[in-house]
């Protein structure tokens, strides 16, 4: 039998933590699992774990439990000098019989698994330091894997995550996080670029298109609202987000929104020469603020 058939080749597992992780701890002030567990391109890139073999960013070994479980362990050393990883996450293949099979799905069990900044950054006040525990699944919705997107077989995948009171701890700070998501993440290859674009797909206490709620770093109760899709493009062998507006909601507090893909000064260029994302909300005089902020200052 296949070891999830993904041992005895090529194994590119989509686990939205890790995704998660990377954009969470690269362009967000208050990370959201969402990205943080995604590949955290930042430091959690969707979840595609993409997991080319043992030597893969921080990987320290990859067990093959059975034909349904594999183990990815990693070590703690450098991720392209941004960040390190440590900790386990456990995949199981809970429906279909091979995960590019329509419908599949797998069970992502994140056992104190942790992104950790290289440069701290205090004075803007970005966490240092995601901890997550808990377990998120997998759908795969449009049926494929990785393998086939990168030789060109096919030139579309469609992935469905979901997270349930995963525990989110950030800098270590001793206090966890509950934290639930619920994200549509689409790959697209044009034949000229590739593309990862990230929706919503739910309706959580009447915000529509939400990817994450619960608690965040402050302890205050908040919703991550996609108001206009974010994409992803494949730079220079990094995702950089390119497009897209994400707003984040508060219940005693202004919203704020993050709009991506912009140069220095806060212009849309909406490509791989994108510098960053500008953050708009209005303060307790009604005056409206922005900030812009740097993906890999």
């Amino acid at each position: 039998m296949y070891y999830f058939n993904v041992i005895s080749r090529k194994i590119y597992v989509f686990v939205a933590l890790i995704m998660l992780l990377s954009s969470c701890l690269e362009e967000d002030v208050t990370p959201s699992i969402a990205d943080a567990v995604s590949e955290t391109e930042g430091m959690l890139v969707p979840v595609e774990i993409i997991i080319s073999g043992s030597d893969y960013c921080g990987v320290e070994r990859i067990d093959s439990i059975d034909n349904t479980h594999i183990k990815v362990s990693f070590d703690g050393s450098n991720c392209i000098d941004v960040y390190k990883r440590y900790g386990s996450i456990d995949m199981y293949l809970v429906n279909g019989k091979d995960w590019k099979d329509k419908d599949a799905v797998i069970s992502v069990v994140y056992s104190n698994f942790l992104s950790e900044r290289n440069n701290k950054r205090e004075d803007r006040k970005l966490p240092s330091a995601i901890l997550i525990n808990g377990t998120e699944l997998i759908t795969n919705l449009s049926g494929g894997d990785m393998d086939e997107f990168d030789n060109g077989t096919i030139d579309f995948l469609q992935r469905r995550y979901v997270g349930k009171n995963l525990t989110v701890e950030y800098n270590n700070s001793g206090y966890p996080r509950s934290i639930n998501t619920i994200i549509m993440r689409e790959f697209i290859n044009t034949g000229d670029e590739i593309q990862m674009i990230t929706n919503g797909d739910g309706k959580v206490d009447n915000y529509e298109n939400v990817v994450e709620w619960g608690l965040d770093s402050e302890g205050k109760e908040f919703w991550n609202v996609i108001e206009e899709p974010i994409v992803k493009k494949l730079c220079n062998r990094r995702w950089l987000m390119v497009d897209g507006i994400k707003t984040k909601y508060f219940r005693k507090k202004a919203a704020r929104s993050k709009i991506y893909g912009v140069d220095e000064n806060g212009n849309e260029v909406n490509d791989c020469n994108s510098f960053g994302f500008k953050e708009e909300w209005t303060n307790e005089k009604g005056i409206k603020k922005s900030e812009i902020w740097g993906y890999y200052e």
